[in-house]
This record gives C-alpha cells, structure tokens and sequence, in this order.
C-alpha cells in the first residue's frame, strides 16, 4: 500500500495511534515512571510545540519522527514505526528526511535560526529491530545509557523532617548542603555547563555546555519536564564563607511513591572529595522520609565513576538503552 508523507505542521495530521503504542513499549521496557518522561512530547504534540513527519496510510499514521530545535541542537525525541508496518525501511526514510533538513540548515539558517550543528536522538524506545546499526548507518556515534533503580526502604529509617541544611568539611573547606531555592537556575545552569565540560555527556548533550541551554535545561527540569520537581529533595550545595554554589541535585516526583533523580553534578574543582555523594544521600534521606520508595535515574555507562557510586548506594540496572548524536555539516 502507498504511503504518504505528511508535515505534523499540518492540523489534519495527529498521530495519537502512534504516540500510544510507542508509550506502551517504552513502559514495558523501563516501567511505568516513563509516562513522566513523555509528557512533556505528549504536551508538545498537542500545542503543535514540536516539527516532523508522519506516514501515514489513507488517514491512519503508521509511523512518526518528532524533533525540536534548542539553538544549534535538534533534538528527536520520537521515531516509531506501528508494528503492522515495521520492517520496511519506514525508520530510516524518517531519519534520512531529519538529516537532510538539518543538513541544509547547518549551510544557512533556516527562517533566521542559528544553523544546526548537532543532531540528537534519546527516543527511549526506537521500533527498527537493531536501532545502533539504524543510526551508526546515518553517521551517529552510539553510546550506552541505562535506567538505574533502588529501593529506599522503609520511611521509620529517616528522619521526618531532616534538618533544612547540613555543614560538613572537606579538604579544609566547609561546605552547606542545602534545599533548592528560587534563585538556584542560574547558578545551577553555570554548574552543569562546567561539570560536563569535556565530558562524555557533554558530547551527548550539547546543551548542558551551551551556556544559554544549560540554564534552559535546568529551567525545563523545575517547569515538570520529568514530572512534578521537588524542591526540597532537589539540594545545592554552597561552598563557605562566599557561598559559591559547588554541585547541585534534581530530582522531581513520577507518582506518589516514585521518584526520579533528573541532575546530579559536582563542579570540577571540587570532584573526588565525595561530595556527589553527600548530594545523593541528602536526596534520599529527602525523598524517604516524604513517603518515596523507589528512585530512579539515567546515568551514561561509560561514566564508570558515577555508576560505581550509585551501585554503592543500592541502585541496580533496571535497561539499557541507545543514545545517538551526531555533528552536521563537518566530520561525523
């Protein structure tokens, strides 16, 4: 059957079809607190917040790239295929379509854009039966990603109301452990852009060294993009007496037993004196004693130093999963 391909720009086009099934299998792969994870593409999709294409058969879509342009990054957050259609190529002629139109735009920009010159993939779930081949064949580097997950246990192990700071020492400074505060975005947009600096993530995710994304990304976290924040789990840490913030924890609300832990950084000064661990013990000890059970988070496998510190505070795999970039307009 002939297919046809259509513009999401065009207000006839839905994919809910599409949209569904892909929400069904990225919860049967990594869980129900997906559904956090997606609503920010389900609330774009709605406001027509979001580019791509669908195709579709007669009226009915059948598979579906969406993307969003951050500055010089364009990020996908959704390429499926229906599972009666899979198998035909349908992924790759939505992802070769991506890259041609990125392509031209990192040339000029488009309609008074920046030109492109990343392209990102962290689509949860890609329907292509061998989604690394899928993109290593349009130029992407691959990299692991995994949801991790712990058990917090009971809450008659924390305190009820844990006390609103901590003051420790390390390395003959003195550092307070803090509650987030409304005027922590900025700060903590600067932390992430030095914290990942050089670093396999920010190879990934270009906006966390971009310094006007950073701060949009930390924004994005505090508006719900990975459900509702809180703010008193989420810390910042402040190095003393000039109170220079030195590392930050995000973390917001899945359910009402459920948690994901959305940022955790340690500025590079300050690395190796275990303060992304105070930062994480803080969160638990916050989240526990506010009646979670179970927190979750997405760390990069080859930052085998985060990784070890999670395992050591009883988080365990729960998935892995493949998260693609790709440089536009100079060697791949």
């Amino acid at each position: 059957m002939q297919l046809t391909l259509m513009p999401l720009s065009d207000r006839r086009v839905h994919i809910d079809a599409v949209l569904a099934e892909y929400e069904t299998e990225a919860a049967n792969a990594f869980g129900p607190f997906v559904h956090d994870l997606l609503e920010p593409l389900q609330r774009a999709l709605r406001s027509r917040g979001v580019e791509g294409y669908a195709l579709l058969a007669g009226r009915v879509p059948v598979a579906a790239v969406c993307y969003a342009r951050y500055s010089r990054l364009v990020r996908i957050t959704l390429l499926h295929c229906c599972e009666a259609w899979r198998g035909e190529g349908h992924e790759a002629q939505l992802l070769s379509l991506v890259l041609s139109e990125a392509g031209a735009n990192s040339m000029r920009g488009e309609l008074g854009r920046e030109a492109t010159s990343t392209i990102l993939c962290e689509a949860m779930v890609v329907s292509h039966p061998d989604p690394n081949q899928l993109f290593r064949e349009h130029g992407f580097h691959v990299t692991e990603r995994e949801i991790m997950g712990a058990e917090l246990g009971s809450a008659a192990l924390f305190p009820r109301r844990p006390p609103p700071y901590v003051e420790f020492s390390r390395s003959e400074v003195v550092f307070r452990l803090r509650g987030w505060q409304k005027g922590d975005v900025k700060t903590a947009g600067e932390v992430l852009r030095r914290a990942n600096r050089g670093s396999i993530d920010g190879c990934i995710y270009p906006e966390l060294v971009d310094p006007r994304l950073s701060e949009f990304a930390v924004q994005s976290i505090v508006a719900g993009s990975f459900g509702r924040f809180d703010h008193r789990g989420s810390s910042c840490l402040v190095a003393l007496p000039e109170g220079s913030c030195a590392g930050i924890a995000m973390c917001t609300w899945s359910n009402r037993e459920a948690a994901f832990l959305a940022e955790i950084a340690v500025l590079p000064q300050w690395q190796g004196l275990g303060l992304g661990q105070a930062l994480l013990d803080r969160t638990i000890a916050r989240l526990a004693a506010a009646g979670c059970r179970q927190l979750f988070l997405a760390v990069t496998t080859a930052n085998s130093a985060a990784t070890r510190m999670y395992a050591a505070r009883g988080f365990d795999r729960v998935r892995l999963f493949g998260s693609y970039y790709r440089p536009v307009g100079g060697d791949s």
